[in-house]
């Protein structure tokens, strides 16, 4: 299983894959204009993966963007993640 991390920004959208030894294997931040770019990422043959990311205000988009492309999605509350950086 790998996980990925999204930090969603009103310009771009930081995405850290871990791998399953917990190594990074993929990071990249895109601009959220670029929405193919975004598909092409979540494309990748990057196995079953869990994605999480903030609940923030506009985070629909994107999930609409790549459910069908992850197994699992975890929304985070923001103030809890804040304890964790």
């Amino acid at each position: 299983m790998n996980y990925i991390g999204v930090d969603l920004h009103k310009d771009s959208i930081s995405i850290v894959a871990v791998n399953e030894k917990g190594s990074i294997s993929l990071k990249e931040r895109i601009p959220t204009k670029c929405i193919g770019k975004i598909e092409e990422f979540f494309n990748k043959d990057i196995g079953s993966c869990v994605v999480a990311y903030e609940a923030i205000g506009f985070y629909h988009w994107f999930y609409d963007l790549i459910s069908d492309k992850v197994e699992k999605f975890i929304l985070a509350n923001p103030i809890e993640i804040k304890k964790y950086s």
